[in-house]
């Protein structure tokens, strides 16, 4: 990236710590990695300050968390067709596991442990 250049990064987030995410949370997340093959998540402020490290100026971040968590309880139900069914039984068992997340994000969402944010900035 050259220098001036803005970067752009949403991801999934867990909730900013502290306090330091309970056994129960951490449970949570390590069932979403390994059924939904995601990597391991940190929470917003740590990109934040990762970025910081980068020696990126103007950092900005927004947590859409509220805005994006809707969706998932219209991917299950436009996934409980019979139609998406088949579907899903025919992609194959990757597919499935990924399936059986929804659940889990949807729930982690309701918590207030999953979270989607956005952060911005402009390279040194």
């Amino acid at each position: 990236m050259k220098p001036g250049g803005t970067f752009v990064f949403v991801t999934w987030c867990h909730r900013p710590t502290p306090p330091a995410l309970t056994a129960d949370e951490q449970q949570h997340l390590q069932k979403i990695y390994e059924v939904y093959c995601l990597p391991y998540v940190i929470s917003l402020p740590e990109y934040e300050q990762i970025a910081q490290q980068l020696g990126f100026q103007q950092i900005q971040t927004a947590d859409w968390s509220e805005a994006v968590a809707p969706f998932w309880n219209i991917v299950i139900d436009s996934a409980l067709t019979p139609q998406a069914i088949v579907g899903l039984v025919r992609s194959g068992w990757t597919t499935i596991q990924a399936a059986l997340s929804l659940g889990l994000m949807s729930r982690g969402y309701e918590r207030g442990l999953i979270k989607f944010g956005l952060l911005s900035a402009t390279k040194g």
